[in-house]
């Protein structure tokens, strides 16, 4: 009963924190190189897309409206109809396309430009501080060239090598979705489930021991007091008693198993915010957020987690796995030469 009531806490919270994502503005900063009059039409762009809003009846601030229209130097735009909005608006895209079709030309000659208006300044070391920037982003723009020559592949599956029956030895290349998944699938269950050969996951150890190996008798191996069963073999008895604690280990305080709100913030704030924490696409960036504006939520979400875990019943969404099988070196596309990573919670 307690773990259904944390799942739907915690359900509620994935919902919570993927409403509160399509709120954001999704900014697409650095694609296109800087100059004013692409500055200008970008402005001018973004002034009639929250005009039109207001007009619609979404909540955009009159203040906002007249900084952005100031700062575009369009005059008295709200006495038009939403119809000439639109039109006016399709203009300023269609500008803002025209100039970006050359902006690494234009680009280079307002930084050209600057460095001449410095020099005719008399300072000599602002021209020169102007043009080592274009110089770095020629460099840069070449790394990123030379990067697409030596480095073809990016990593995404797009095709492997399989058997062209099961018991023959010739192989054919497929870009087929479903032949792919089902020949990854093979790969990984053989992969991942080679382990349960191995002695401790079958009787008597499995039973003495657990799945997690979090019983009374994994800790009599720590501390070597442990008597294997009869019908063991040496190499596993040998193998076994190799699992006593170094006498530095023994003496510590043992480690706290809950993950405290201190922990967490810090674990977070180290993250990379491009990347989903889980399947249920909760953002990255969110949890980021929440240890500056929202402890609360955040506290929560942690609590949750410890809940679950010293209860010993994971939460739904933690049982949820997606294998991601990515190239690893090109032209090797069998699936037991690609690298699978298994992405969770």
């Amino acid at each position: 009963m307690a773990i259904q009531m944390l799942n739907k806490i915690d359900e509620s919270i994935t919902n919570l924190i993927k409403h509160t994502e399509r709120k954001c503005r999704k900014l697409k900063s650095g694609m296109v190189p800087f100059t004013p009059q692409i500055n200008e039409a970008g402005k001018e762009i973004n002034v009639w897309n929250n005009v039109i809003r207001k007009k619609k009846g979404c909540n955009i601030s009159s203040t906002y409206i007249k900084q952005i229209v100031k700062k575009s130097g369009i005059n008295m735009p709200m006495k038009l109809t939403v119809e000439d909005f639109i039109k006016e608006r399709q203009l300023a895209t269609k500008k803002y396309k025209r100039l970006k079709r050359n902006a690494k030309q234009s680009r280079i000659q307002f930084i050209q430009e600057l460095a001449i208006q410095q020099v005719a300044r008399g300072n000599k070391t602002a021209s020169n501080a102007i043009l080592r920037i274009n110089r770095n982003e020629e460099l840069r723009e070449l790394y990123k060239r030379i990067k697409s020559v030596t480095k073809p592949f990016y990593g995404a599956t797009e095709k492997v090598l399989i058997s062209i029956t099961n018991s023959s030895d010739e192989e054919r290349i497929t870009t087929e979705i479903i032949e792919i998944e089902q020949a990854l699938c093979i790969q990984n269950k053989e992969k991942f489930t080679s382990v349960y050969s191995s002695l401790f996951l079958q009787k008597p150890l499995l039973e003495q021991n657990g799945q997690t190996a979090t019983t009374i008798q994994t800790q009599k191996n720590l501390q070597s007091t442990f008597k294997a069963p009869k019908n063991i073999d040496n190499t596993t008895k040998f193998f076994i008693q190799q699992f006593k604690n170094p006498e530095n280990i023994s003496v510590q305080v043992t480690n706290n198993s809950l993950c405290s709100i201190e922990t967490a913030t810090s674990y977070w704030r180290k993250k990379r915010e491009r990347t989903n924490s889980s399947m249920t696409q909760r953002h990255i960036g969110t949890y980021r957020a929440l240890k500056y504006d929202n402890l609360l939520v955040l506290k929560m979400i942690n609590n949750i987690s410890n809940y679950a875990f010293n209860i010993g019943t994971p939460l739904n969404r933690q049982t949820k796995d997606l294998d991601v099988s990515l190239l690893k070196k090109p032209n090797k596309i069998r699936p037991s030469e690609l690298r699978t990573i298994g992405k969770i919670v």
